[in-house]
């Protein structure tokens, strides 16, 4: 069927979200009750009532019922003459009897409403048509029923059914038929009608079998329409073969947000079968994998918003309802930023990163949400520990092959920065029904900017770096006005009495961590628990928890229970989760089989005096054991990124304060269980080199070749920039060999720059110009005006500057070694603007640090067009 106009808005929007479901007598027709007559309505009811209510009554006079018959057609007038009879329990009961024991067999088209995910379903129908629909699907599926007013019951379903006119399960809650009854249901304030009158605020609303004359109905949107000013109104669609009703036809004719959809009761639930119930089983499917969709979260009553108790500012991890309601403080760098994508359109990746708890999650969530305001569907879906990369990968690109043309939507991935290149796939690989697909990452600081390269400098990329300091002043501002306003300033009043006091105390702490726990305790996080710390008794949950914070020092911000709990095994702790999670309720978190430690960043200075470091080293041991029997080389799951930090010299020597002597120690009991992984070799090859075992750091990196077939960029990079430093060494140690190992290098490091994909381009210059300068300057022989002409070119030839970590302190380091010699080129020239440009706009998560290329290397695809041999 070929759809058009607002037939293919209608179903374009149920597509991308759900809307309301309202029912009138129209969905019904042709049902048969349990007396097996189908149902009436309108004058069919009317007529009916006449003849069981009024004309069998023995009450009536003569007179009247002559009057009564000739309104029998009337169902509004029938009720009224019934009412003013006395009549009404007599009513009730033929209603009952008349509309109980709804019968739907399997092939009927109205048991095509299972098809879509409905969350809300309204009627003004009393029959149980509906619920007889869902009477044999699970019990968390069927509705829960509210009759007039909120259902006491609460069974965990994800839809809702409100009677709004009385249900025949429930006859004692009464009818909505006669004018008295109306007149009442509309004085008092009704809660369904209340909900009705929000939801239609926020949800586009689907009329069906009804023209929408009801005039409670009509009643609710005019007083909710004048009380809120709508930016973006919902659409609301009226499904009918046709409309009666002239004043509502004007009114669709003239809004631009309501449609008239021609169709019958079966033809809407037919199409809705055919064209979008493949969306719905697509998100039955991305749920079973984790995938949290937003637009499901928001609560079903403006009540339950309202009695929302919110514990963000507690330390508590987000909640959907935090952003729904406004709660979390927004940061100026995602401020604005939603709307700014989405007036570009296309797709984006929008990587979001920073030092551990400083509010990533957080600043995500709300780009997410605020997208969703502008259209799009926003789902949260972190890599499973029981999924691959490209698996996951998969399973994102076949969801969004169902969605309908042009849609729009905005993922959120946590942890993210190992995967990018995945990332990045999706983004490149996105079906064309999709208009714009905005991937939002976050990632560490340290993963983001050593695993940055992934993306081949994606021209659509944004990233956002997030800081704990709150020195700015708008910051700072930011986030007293939202304590003030969630009433949340509490104890921060005891360091001012006037606004501008309390926001220069919130800069002067500096932190937002400690300017919240200050607000909700009266002192700073880290004096706090690192006294709780201290005091702590030895035992095997703190044995557990000195663990946990070891790999949050590793920037393992979280690990699976399960694993997490076979590990400590292994270490000879038998520790329950669960136990454990409360006994330390304020230092660690348990929530959907995940473990992580709070603010591992303010506490690890703590944890530190508290370790010891041959236990640290065989807890270590055991965890890379666990983690590598199982393990399979270029394998991209969790387990391997936590494997590959677990190793990582650098983060060992930098966090952990490991020697040289301790970590090599580590890896020979280790080499058994590691051996098949090339990523054990590189790390092992880089320790050996930093300790000046060029020879066994070859051999090493001889192995990870090996085990990559002799094609992966990373090793071979490693090799190189061995050699090099071999010929650094020998300068001062073996001046007579030297320039061959230098040369071995040199050579090899030509080849990559040649054949080096655009990924890898600017890696292979950074090394080749650095180590270059370092053997010159040992040496004490010049460099050749050739060999600084094809440096400098080879450095303005690096894909983007600005985005590259490694860049500008490359960029410097030969731009001061260029001037301590006094050598000039136009290519120099032109590399001092284009880095002068770059460093003065610099991003502030991209610091000047000290060169090394050492943390690119890692698993994964990364083999190189053909093969370049080594010499050594």
């Amino acid at each position: 069927m070929y759809l058009v106009g607002d037939e293919q808005l209608l179903i374009d929007r149920m597509s991308i979200r759900t809307p309301i479901l309202v029912l009138g007598a129209g969905f019904s027709k042709g049902i048969q009750s349990q007396d097996g007559k189908p149902l009436p309505a309108g004058s069919e009811l009317a007529g009916e009532l006449f003849d069981e209510v009024l004309a069998k009554s023995k009450t009536v006079k003569k007179e009247d019922l002559e009057d009564y018959w000739a309104e029998r057609s009337d169902l509004k007038k029938t009720c009224d003459n019934i009412e003013m009879e006395h009549l009404v329990e007599q009513r009730d009961r033929f209603l009952q009897k008349r509309f109980s024991g709804c019968r739907c067999l399997s092939g009927d088209f109205h048991m095509f409403l299972l098809d879509y995910p409905w969350r809300h379903i309204f009627t003004l129908n009393i029959d149980d048509l509906v619920e007889a629909i869902y009477s044999n699907v699970p019990a968390k599926q069927r509705p829960l029923v509210h009759v007039k007013q909120c259902s006491t019951l609460h069974n965990g379903t994800s839809l809702e059914l409100y009677k709004l006119h009385g249900s025949v399960n429930r006859p004692d809650l009464g009818f909505v038929f006669d004018s008295a009854e109306y007149r009442n249901y509309e004085a008092i304030p009704s809660w369904a009608l209340n909900t009705f009158g929000y939801l239609s605020l926020t949800n586009d609303v689907v009329f069906l079998g009804t023209e929408f004359q009801e005039e409670d109905l009509q009643l609710i949107i005019q007083q909710l329409n004048s009380m809120v000013e709508i930016v973006q109104p919902p659409h609301y669609f009226f499904v009918s073969p046709k409309i009666n009703n002239r004043k509502l036809v004007r009114k669709i004719e003239e809004k631009r947000n309501m449609h008239f959809i021609p169709w019958t009761a079966q033809k809407f639930l037919t199409t809705i079968k055919d064209r979008i119930a493949a969306v719905g089983e697509a998100r039955r499917k991305m749920r079973d994998y984790g995938m949290v969709f937003y637009d499901e979260q928001v609560p079903a009553d403006e009540n339950k918003l309202n009695q929302y108790m919110s514990e963000l500012y507690m330390g508590a991890p987000p909640r959907p309802y935090d952003f729904i309601k406004n709660i979390d403080i927004i940061r100026p760098q995602v401020d604005g930023r939603a709307k700014a994508l989405a007036s570009k359109g296309k797709h984006h990746l929008v990587a979001i990163y920073g030092e551990a708890y400083v509010g990533k999650t957080c600043a995500a969530i709300r780009l997410g949400v605020d997208l969703m305001r502008l259209d799009y569907e926003f789902s949260v879906f972190n890599l499973p520990y029981s999924m691959n990369a490209t698996a996951y990968q998969e399973r994102i690109i076949e969801y969004l092959e169902v969605l309908p043309e042009g849609a729009k939507v905005a993922i959120l991935a946590e942890r993210m920065s190992y995967y990018y290149n995945r990332v990045k796939d999706i983004l490149n690989k996105c079906p064309p029904n999709v208009s714009s697909l905005i991937f939002i990452c976050t990632g560490s600081l340290q993963d983001h900017n050593s695993k940055k390269y992934l993306l081949d400098s994606y021209e659509s990329l944004e990233e956002v770096y997030i800081s704990e300091k709150t020195k700015d002043g708008r910051q700072a501002a930011n986030i007293y006005d939202k304590l003030e306003e969630t009433n949340h300033l509490n104890k921060l009043r005891l360091y001012g009495n006037t606004r501008k006091e309390c926001i220069d105390y919130i800069r002067k702490l500096n932190d937002l961590i400690d300017v919240l726990y200050t607000a909700q305790e009266g002192r700073q996080f880290v004096s706090y628990f690192s006294d709780m710390i201290e005091r702590m008794q030895a035992s095997q949950n703190k044995t557990a928890f000195l663990i946990l914070s070891t790999f949050g020092a590793l920037d393992i911000s979280e690990i699976s229970a399960a694993l997490f709990s076979n590990i400590l095994s292994g270490c000879g702790l038998e520790v329950d989760m669960h136990t454990f999670a409360l006994d330390y309720a304020d230092l660690i978190r348990l929530q959907d089989d995940r473990i992580s430690i709070r603010c591992s960043r303010l506490l690890w200075a703590s944890v530190q005096t508290q370790l010891d470091r041959d236990e640290l080293l065989s807890w270590i041991n055991f965890a890379v054991r666990f983690l590598a029997r199982n393990l399979s080389e270029q394998e991209e799951t969790v387990q391997n990124e936590i494997f590959q930090k677990l190793l990582k010299i650098k983060s060992l020597r930098k966090q952990l304060q490991l020697d040289d002597s301790m970590m090599l120690n580590l890896f020979l009991q280790i080499e058994k269980v590691c051996k098949h992984l090339s990523y054990y070799w590189v790390q092992r090859g880089i320790l050996h080199r930093d300790m000046e075992h060029f020879e066994e750091a070859n051999n090493a990196f001889s192995e990870a070749a090996a085990i990559r077939n002799n094609t992966s960029y990373h090793v071979k990079h490693a090799q190189a920039k061995n050699y090099m430093t071999w010929g650094v060494w020998g300068v001062y140690n073996e001046p007579q060999h030297a320039q061959y190992y230098f040369d071995i290098g040199k050579k090899q490091i030509e080849e990559l720059i040649e054949k080096a994909s655009y990924r890898y381009f600017a890696y292979s210059v950074h090394t080749y110009v650095d180590m270059i300068i370092k053997y010159h300057s040992a040496s004490g022989e010049g460099i050749s005006d050739a060999a600084l002409l094809n440096m400098a070119q080879l450095l303005l030839r690096m894909p983007d500057v600005y985005s590259d970590r490694l860049g500008p302190s490359i960029v410097k380091k030969f731009s001061d070694y260029c001037g301590r010699i006094s050598w000039k080129n136009e290519c120099l020239t032109a590399l001092d603007n284009k880095y002068n440009r770059v460093d003065k706009g610099i991003n502030p998560g991209l610091a000047e640090c000290e060169f090394d290329s050492d943390d690119i290397v890692v698993v994964g695809n990364d083999e190189i067009a053909e093969s370049v041999q080594s010499d050594g």
